[in-house]
């Protein structure tokens, strides 16, 4: 988080404040569309805050400071499950031979699922995805081989 009282506005659709030890999440001027889910979590406490309509007037609340970490989840429907996600770093991560073997061998991602809105344990698909790496180890890709099988 940067400084308090100061809004991000540069990431879309959302406004985020942190003031008074609290971070407020919440619709910028360009809102997700109807029942979009968000969930907000602060990796530096491990607490997490969701609403599943996240449209205009709503707002996620939690404490934090600055410098804390917050990260946003934002559900998206009628995806097409082919499509690769990539995870990008500031730095570069050490990966020894073929990106795929070693970061999964070496258990250093894991990818996790769950039922929208069931608020239920996650489920680790780790073994159903391909990794790659790329620019400079900065960017990890995830490729979904098949569909999803959740257990």
């Amino acid at each position: 988080m940067p400084g308090v009282g100061v809004t991000l506005t540069s990431v879309r659709n959302f406004e985020i404040t942190l003031d008074n030890g609290t971070v407020r999440v919440s619709p910028s001027s360009t809102p997700l569309p109807p029942n979009s889910r968000v969930e907000v979590l602060n990796t530096s406490t491990g607490n997490l805050q969701a609403i599943d309509d996240f449209g205009s007037g709503s707002s996620i609340a939690m404490q934090a400071s600055v410098g804390d970490r917050i990260l946003l989840l934002i559900a998206e429907k009628n995806t097409d499950a082919s499509q690769p996600v990539s995870i990008v770093f500031n730095k570069p991560i050490f990966v020894s031979g073929d990106a795929d073997a070693y970061l999964h061998s070496q258990n250093l991602l894991k990818v996790l699922t769950r039922q929208t809105g069931t608020g239920g344990d996650f489920s680790d698909i780790t073994q159903q995805v391909r990794f790659e790496a790329d620019s400079g180890n900065r960017r990890i890709t995830v490729r979904f081989e098949n569909p999803l099988q959740l257990p």
